[in-house]
């Protein structure tokens, strides 16, 4: 029994080597087919199974080389194909194969980069797929899907992003004029010129010195109107544009010479008195237009141009009097926001003569005087506004409109002592 069970074991196992059929060889490999890497690196290529030497070729050297071991090192961005070529069992015989993987080598500038407001830059990273981009500050700078800086205002901001599982970090500093538009009043105060993000010599200049000029790295008001500051860096140029605008006191003194037109235009139908409800000088044109005399004194046209240029008291009216030699009781709501109001110093106890001899009054001052119910407006260059209508003259009041005839009329401004003042915020 034991020998019929050997038998047959031995039988079984010579059945199995007539019928084994030869084991096929693994098909050959590339350790990578496609690879992303950064300028300056190095990869290793492998082939699985191989028969012998592999030769190995890069279609673009300039990007990248190969060693005879499958060495690769990558130069400059751009795309390359690493080839393979060697020989392989198949059965019996030996094949030959070429196995390819393609490089993209892209860069990864980390360096600070400077953009001009206004201006866009791209990240140039050559070949690769950008999953997200970010800016830290979109205010500064603001970046696309693709990779494209939007220069936004000038400061400094950093932007981040996901490239091939990368993470690139980039600074952005955005270089121009802090301001959009700068804006200046006649006379008034100097700006300086904040060029942001540049650090080489600024040669300023103005289109138009009778509006601008440029002292140092301030802009200086000269005249109303607008032009535009140029600064030169390196030979790169940024603009800013420029406005001055009249002061309050100008605006308020062109309205009070303008009514003055108007009055004597009209003669008769302006007369020395006041009427009620006038508060604006399109009710008085109203009445004028309609064939009714209107009342004026000395305050009213200083009321019609504070309405017209939105100065009011605390109560909403832009009513302004001197009662007994003082303004005590209007200095309230916008009358304070506009005007300083002086009751002390050197000016106060002068005649008008004198404070304007000293050089002590200033365009648009609005004066009260010692013990009287009468007010002035001071115009500039020595000349003082006064209304009162045709029956002004008549009455031998002091002359209408603007005059520097200080001893004519029932106010001699050689003798009347200024006890208060209303100047303008400028």
């Amino acid at each position: 029994m034991r020998r019929r069970t050997a038998f047959l074991l031995l039988v079984f196992i010579l059945c199995l080597g007539i019928y084994a059929r030869p084991v096929s060889a693994a098909t050959p490999s590339i350790s990578s087919k496609k690879v992303y890497i950064k300028a300056g690196g190095k990869k290793q290529l492998k082939i699985k199974g191989a028969s012998g030497k592999i030769s190995w070729k890069s279609s673009n050297k300039k990007v990248a080389s190969v060693s005879n071991k499958g060495l690769v090192t990558t130069k400059k961005c751009g795309s390359t194909y690493i080839t393979a070529t060697f020989k392989y069992k198949a059965g019996k015989k030996k094949k030959k194969k070429k196995l390819s993987c393609k490089m993209t080598v892209y860069s990864m500038n980390t360096e600070t980069m400077t953009i001009k407001k206004g201006s866009q830059a791209s990240v140039n990273l050559y070949g690769t797929k950008q999953e997200k981009w970010i800016s830290s500050d979109p205010l500064i700078a603001t970046i696309s899907k693709s990779g494209r800086i939007q220069a936004v205002q000038p400061g400094s901001c950093t932007i981040t992003g996901s490239i091939n599982g990368i993470s690139y970090k980039r600074k952005i500093k955005v270089s121009g004029f802090r301001e959009d538009l700068i804006t200046l009043t006649e006379t008034g105060a100097a700006a300086t010129l904040n060029l942001v993000n540049e650090s080489g010599t600024k040669v300023y200049t103005s289109s138009n010195e009778n509006v601008a000029r440029i002292v140092g790295s301030q802009v200086v008001p000269v005249g109303p109107g607008s032009c535009t500051v140029t600064a030169a860096v390196n030979g790169v140029y940024y603009t800013c544009p420029v406005v001055v605008k009249k002061k309050s006191a100008t605006i308020f003194i062109e309205y009070l010479e303008n009514y003055h037109q108007y009055i004597m235009a009209h003669g008769d139908m302006f007369i020395r008195n006041f009427t009620v409800g006038l508060t604006s000088f399109e009710k008085a044109q109203a009445k004028i237009d309609a064939g009714e005399t209107v009342g004026i004194t000395c305050v009213v046209p200083c009321r019609w141009a504070l309405y017209a240029m939105g100065v009011k008291r605390k109560d909403g009216n832009a009513l302004l009097s001197c009662n007994n030699g003082t303004f005590k009781g209007q200095y309230t709501g916008g009358m304070v926001e506009t005007f300083d109001y002086i009751t002390s110093g050197e000016v106060v106890g002068l005649s008008v003569k004198t404070a304007v001899d000293r050089g002590l009054l200033r365009k648009g001052d609005i004066i009260g005087f010692k013990g009287k119910t009468h007010t002035f407006v001071y115009s500039g260059n020595g000349y003082m506004v006064y209304e009162g209508g045709s029956s002004c003259l008549k009455n031998g009041h002091y002359p209408n409109g603007i005059t520097q005839n200080y001893g004519v009329g029932s106010y001699r401004l050689n003798e009347c002592k200024i006890s208060e003042i209303m100047r303008w915020k400028e």
